[in-house]
Formats: C-alpha cells, sequence, structure tokens
C-alpha cells in the first residue's frame, strides 16, 4: 500500500523525556498509517484494526505519561486537566472510528485527520511540552511552585511564538498532503478501472476495436483481428471502411455516424466481404465516448 505522511515527526516536539518522545514518535507513526488507509480506501475491517491500533497505543501511552506527572505533580490541578484531555482524546477516536463505517470516505478523511493532527501537535507542544519543562526542572532540584514558574516563562515569549508557527504549519501541510494523497488514491483507481477494462476487452470473445473520431482504428483485442483475418500492424490506421465494406454504402455508414456523432449509439446488421471475399453477417455496435469538450 502506498503511505502518506500529514504528520512529520521533528526535533521541535521532542520534550525532553526520551520515554514520552519515543511514545510520541510512534503515536504519529501509527497516524500516519491511519492516514494512508483512509487515503487509500481500506476495508472497513482494515481501518478498524488501524483505529484499534492506535486507540490502545494511546491508552498505553496516556498510562506512562500520567505515572510520571503523578510522581511530580500529585494533585496539581495541570494533572487533573491532563488526564481529562486523554480521555477526551479516546472517546474522540472511538466516535470516528464509529463514523468510518457510514460517512461518505472523503467526510471521515477530513475529520479523522484535522482532528488527530490538530490534537496531537497541540497536545504535544502545549500540555506535554511544558508539564515536561516542570518534571526536568524539579528533577533538577527545583522547588514545585518555581519550577512551574520556570515552565510558563519558558513557554512564553520565543516559545509561543513557535508552537504557533508549528500549528500553522503543520494544519497547511496536513490539508495538502490530503489533497495529494486523494489525487494518488483517485490515480490508483482509475489506474485499477482502466486494468480491469482492458482485461474485459482483450479477453471477451467478441470483436472489440477503439477509432478516432474518423473511424480509424486505433486499438482492437484479439477477436477483431481474428474475424478480420489482419493483424494489429495490418488493422490499427485503417478505416472501418476499409475493413468492414459494409460501412462503404455512403447512404448507410452517413446514417450511422450521424447517430453515433449525435452521442447514441447505432446497433444493427451488417453484411460485408472478408478478406477471401465471403458474403459475412455480423452484427455491429458502434458507440461513442466524447472528452471534456464534447468531442
Amino acid at each position: 500500500m502506498n503511505s502518506v505522511e500529514v504528520f512529520p515527526w521533528n526535533k521541535n516536539f521532542e520534550t525532553g523525556l526520551p520515554q514520552i518522545d519515543e511514545q510520541h514518535q510512534q503515536l504519529v507513526r501509527l497516524l500516519n498509517v491511519l492516514a494512508s488507509h483512509l487515503a487509500f480506501q481500506s476495508d472497513a475491517p482494515t481501518l478498524n484494526t488501524v483505529f484499534d491500533e492506535l486507540a490502545n497505543y494511546a491508552v498505553y501511552h496516556f498510562q506512562t505519561e500520567e505515572a510520571i506527572w503523578h510522581q511530580f505533580l500529585a494533585d496539581d490541578v495541570s494533572e487533573e486537566k491532563h488526564r481529562c484531555t486523554h480521555a477526551g482524546f479516546l472517546e474522540s477516536v472511538l466516535k470516528l472510528k464509529a463514523e468510518a463505517g457510514i460517512k461518505p470516505s472523503d467526510d471521515v478523511f477530513d475529520s479523522v485527520l484535522l482532528f488527530l493532527t490538530h490534537w496531537l501537535a497541540f497536545h504535544i507542544l502545549e500540555d506535554d511540552m511544558r508539564m515536561a519543562k516542570v518534571v526536568l526542572a524539579v528533577q533538577s532540584g527545583m522547588p514545585l511552585d518555581q519550577a512551574k514558574l520556570h515552565a510558563d516563562k519558558e513557554m512564553s515569549g520565543a516559545m509561543k511564538v513557535l508552537i504557533e508557527t508549528l500549528l500553522t504549519m503543520y494544519d497547511t501541510l496536513s490539508v495538502r498532503t490530503m489533497q495529494l494523497a486523494r489525487e494518488i488514491a483517485e490515480r490508483k483507481r482509475t489506474q485499477e478501472k482502466l486494468r480491469l477494462a482492458a482485461n474485459v476487452v482483450e479477453n471477451t470473445l467478441d470483436s472489440i476495436c477503439i477509432t478516432d473520431a474518423e473511424g480509424r482504428v486505433l486499438e482492437a483485442n484479439p477477436s477483431f483481428y481474428e474475424s478480420t483475418g489482419l493483424n494489429s500492424g495490418e488493422a490499427v490506421s485503417k478505416s472501418l471502411k476499409e475493413l468492414k465494406s459494409g460501412l462503404a454504402d455512403e447512404q448507410l455508414s452517413a446514417a450511422i455516424w450521424e447517430k453515433v456523432n449525435e452521442g447514441e449509439y447505432w446497433s444493427g446488421e451488417l453484411t460485408s466481404r472478408n478478406r477471401s471475399g465471403e458474403i459475412e453477417h455480423e452484427w455491429l455496435t458502434l458507440s461513442s465516448i466524447k472528452d471534456e469538450q464534447g468531442d
């Protein structure tokens, strides 16, 4: 499966606590995996598995974080606020998972990835970064109250500008990446349709050819070459009138092509002579395919 990276990791997301940073990177990896499955429209069982993996890992990560915060910030208001934020995230993920089974894929793609990228970037850069600075200050021997003031100071000024810049950057990046992923997914679906159509044409017993607007053969399947007794080199670029003598009747041919060019199809019995000069009766159907300009 192709992959998309809606949330590239960089060092600005590192809190300075190795265990938490490693787990954040794993959460980001799972988010990008989910983005890839949504972009390329994986089936429901696969999406459910990826959603569950993300939710289960988030639970594991939150437990790790909360144990660290509790060790240094027991009964602090920030600890309780952080725990509530974690609970809200899990509720949102389960809700998005349920919506993935009933909403159009594009709507799910937008809502899931916008929520996850925004939440993860904001949560790491704002909440986790501040609490990590408190923990690091306490570990260095600073009293808790002083450590909190130190963290507040560290999170203001240049750091605040950096956070706002990164959040804006990731918002723009995620939108552009989602647009690109949609284009890739659509191209992949189109290529698959073309492959299936080509396979059907190639293997059907009916004689099929594709012509340009003037009726010159562009492509044909093996049954067509067999029925005309010609190979591709002999048939391609030839007019159907040359290959099907019944179409050489100007009055009939004009009526047929007029109907086809109007966007309809013509179907009927045609009498032609084959390469051996024998009379053949066949049922012929002609259909037109028009481009965006109507040609």
